[in-house]
């Protein structure tokens, strides 16, 4: 139900931006339109692309499973992702997410990360999203937050990490 238009405009626009990942960007429609919305995969590439950052990630943070903090050299803290065993029982019982983690190891030695819970991701969606009266009362039949709601969790942490890496080392093609 789009518009040929804000198609061919998707089109050029995911394009132009050039990203090698393919889940970077996402068609997201809006009214009769279709805007070309980033994924957190989008953020991790333009981290990586700024060559000043050598790892980062946005993960799930899950029930039960011993995470540890730590000050890594320079004095940031620093989140400790224990190595865990899968067994064949896990693979079919849905572990509980309490929140979401975002992190960037930066060539310097800084260390940025993002640590939120699901409430504080919740409040963030009311806050924040385009539809938060349809958000807030749970009728929202097509806002993203509730489609999609682990892709934009993990996309609001590691936006949260990128805007601090990149404001010393820009290099964001989001803002063209």
């Amino acid at each position: 139900g789009a518009s040929q238009l804000s198609k061919m405009r998707f089109v050029y626009k995911v394009a132009t931006l050039n990203y090698k990942n393919p889940n970077a960007i996402a068609p997201v429609k809006y009214g009769t339109n279709v805007m070309a919305q980033p994924q957190y995969q989008a953020y991790i590439e333009d981290m990586m692309d700024s060559g000043f950052v050598e790892e980062t990630n946005a993960l799930a943070i899950y029930k039960g499973i011993d995470y540890k903090a730590k000050l890594n050299k320079w004095g940031y803290k620093e989140l400790t992702i224990p190595e865990i065993e899968i067994k064949a029982d896990d693979l079919f019982n849905k572990m509980e997410i309490v929140g979401y983690y975002a992190y960037a190891k930066c060539k310097d030695g800084r260390m940025v990360t993002c640590l939120m819970s699901n409430k504080e991701l919740d409040d963030w969606a009311m806050r924040y999203s385009i539809s938060q009266k349809a958000f807030k009362s749970g009728k929202a039949t097509s806002s993203i937050w509730n489609d999609n709601r682990e892709e934009m969790c993990l996309k609001t942490c590691i936006k949260a990490v990128a805007r601090q890496v990149l404001k010393y080392h820009p290099y964001d093609r989001l803002a063209q």
